[in-house]
């Protein structure tokens, strides 16, 4: 079992590799320290060689919060969503 440090390095590994900017980081580590241990490691095993699919997340993360409370924007994301999801399920069926 890792312990925090070496949870905490694994995450900046991922961060590394994917390429993300400072402000993006710092969007993660801020919801994944107050998300506790569990939350964390299933960050690591979700996008642990997934980058595509952390930037993916991380833009998402972003349109949300930019989104606020505006309905139209939240349906502009969701569509966004079932577009980019659809993709990756025809792209893995096709595998």
């Amino acid at each position: 079992m890792k312990d925090e440090r070496e949870i905490q390095e694994e995450i900046d590994r991922i961060f590394e590799e994917a390429g993300l900017s400072q402000d993006d980081r710092n969007l993660w580590s801020g919801r994944l320290a107050e998300a506790g241990e569990y939350v964390r490691r299933a960050f690591i095993e979700s996008f642990g060689e997934e980058y595509d699919l952390l930037r993916f997340f991380t833009g998402d993360l972003r349109n949300r919060i930019e989104a606020g409370r505006d309905r139209q924007k939240f349906e502009r994301i969701l569509t966004e969503e079932k577009s980019y999801f659809t993709g990756v399920l025809r792209h893995h069926s096709e595998d």
